[in-house]
């Protein structure tokens, strides 16, 4: 199960998605770095899926070629037709040269106005809900956006479903590109003194024991399914290339017996690097 919300305001479409699978091969869940379930086939589409993993990225896969082959049309009925088993809901954000969200159901294609979501939506009811009438002024900064980041990364009663890194695209006419993210997050608090100054102790800040931060690093160009991810505690980032592979490729970014403190900037440069060498070979 998975949890993809999208929606339509004007000429702009927001799609937003966790990461977490079910893998039956394994023995617990893939939460990270899981799958990349919004996926950018070309400047115009992205297309986000809820249901079975392997055979949603097979079917990504001919998706990108049918559409490089034979256009958006062609593409939409492809997915339409792909989700006929029941198996795997498909939403497409498309400019055609209009925008249009559709939700791909069991052989049916329903197009959508507003906001609309796949996979388990329980946990974002109420969110979803508001965002349904909220302004739509810095509509990608939205509090629909920065909400679900919250839930999603304090893991704020969502099942055991639903997790992993947030992720976010942004489309218009003019691109669909993945929208940056970072977070930091503490979950072990010092005992508070009345009238005393408190400091979370800064072990617990470079060892994760207590505090973490993930992020979200799109790469520098835009309308290409190539998205990279990070964990600076783990000292380890993830390159997700769904047209290469459905699986992330992990990218170690520091020696994990060397403290990583203080390297931040050539931790994200070795993610940045890997991020471009994958966008070369997808862009093609």
């Amino acid at each position: 199960m998975t949890i993809v919300i999208a929606q339509k305001r004007n000429d702009s479409v927001l799609l937003l998605a966790d990461t977490k699978i079910n893998d039956p091969k394994e023995i617990g869940p893939d939460v990270f770095p899981g799958r990349l379930k919004l996926v950018i086939l070309d400047k115009g589409m992205t297309v986000a899926f809820s249901g079975d993993a392997d055979p949603a990225g097979v079917v990504l896969r001919d998706a990108h070629k049918v559409l490089r082959k034979s256009g958006p049309q062609a593409t939409i009925d492809f997915l339409t037709m792909s989700s006929s088993d029941g198996r795997t809901d498909y939403v497409v954000a498309a400019h055609m040269p209009e925008a249009r969200l559709l939700i791909m159901r069991k052989g049916g294609v329903v197009e959508e106005q507003n906001i609309w979501a796949i996979g388990d939506t329980e946990p974002f009811k109420e969110l979803i809900d508001k965002a349904r009438d909220a302004d739509a002024q810095d509509f990608f900064k939205s509090e629909l956006r920065s909400r679900f980041f919250d839930r999603l990364l304090t893991n704020k009663e969502l099942g055991d479903h639903i997790g992993g890194f947030p992720v976010a695209v942004g489309a218009t006419s003019k691109c669909h590109r993945y929208l940056f993210h970072h977070g930091a997050y503490t979950y072990t608090f010092p005992t508070l003194k009345w009238g005393e100054e408190t400091h979370q102790p800064i072990d617990q800040v470079y060892s994760g024991d207590g505090h973490f931060e993930l992020g979200i690093m799109p790469p520098d160009v835009p309308n290409v399914p190539v998205l990279g991810a990070y964990s600076l505690q783990a000292r380890i980032g993830y390159v997700y290339s769904p047209i290469e592979n459905s699986q992330a490729f992990p990218v170690p970014l520091w020696d994990q017996g060397k403290p990583w403190h203080g390297h931040e900037s050539e931790m994200y440069d070795t993610l940045r690097k890997a991020i471009t060498e994958h966008v070369a070979k997808v862009a093609t």
